[in-house]
């Protein structure tokens, strides 16, 4: 038996061992044994940024190997997504994106080699070539501007068959390791932080 899996990637690894490990029929046994860890070796990086800058921390390999050998665990928010064509719910620790956000991270692959700088080449092209998707959007929450809002009443937002520009849900502050996409957000607040645009 093995009390922990860390690996040295970027956040697509570590997604995929986070769903294998809750798709096992006896997780509810050893969720409380096993922790799993990561060092930076991806394009993003979002969460081993977003647990560094949580302790305070800078953000880098040695960081990264030092948070895993002092043994500290810590929980984070999860989001479970049951999705149309999947089998099994997908649980998302980072964020989950759709229209031109979904696009630049998904179509960027294409320039892979360029490393993070891939993001930027690919949001540039978006900007001359903008894409929108539509579609229906309900949101229960709080609309956040400052952490002292958190306090505030509850909003529920309803969009139907509207453009998007983006959305973006967050468990994290950092959707990868150059961007901040939403500072109010904490790895374990259990909170998804949300931002959109409408067209």
């Amino acid at each position: 038996m093995f009390d922990g899996v860390i690996t040295v990637s970027g956040d697509g690894l570590l997604h995929e061992v986070v769903n294998g490990f809750l798709q096992r029929d006896d997780w509810d046994m050893i969720k409380d044994h096993i922790t799993i860890g990561g060092i930076p070796g991806g394009t993003g990086n979002g969460l081993i940024k977003s647990l560094l800058a949580e302790q305070n921390e800078i953000f880098g390999i040695q960081e990264a190997a030092w948070l895993i050998i002092r043994g500290d665990r810590k929980s984070i928010d999860l989001t479970k997504l049951t999705l149309e064509f999947e089998p099994h719910p997908v649980y998302s620790f980072l964020s989950v994106a759709w229209s031109v956000i979904a696009d630049i991270d998904l179509n960027s692959e294409v320039c892979r080699c360029l490393g993070a700088f891939r993001f930027d080449v690919w949001g540039a092209y978006r900007v001359f070539n903008l894409m929108h998707a539509r579609g229906n959007v309900e949101i229960n929450g709080k609309q956040v501007h400052h952490r002292q809002d958190l306090d505030g009443g509850e909003v529920k937002s309803k969009f139907e068959n509207q453009d998007f520009l983006y959305f973006y849900a967050l468990n994290m502050p950092f959707a990868a390791a150059k961007l901040r996409a939403s500072p109010l957000a904490r790895p374990q607040d259990g909170f998804n932080d949300i931002v959109t645009s409408r067209r």
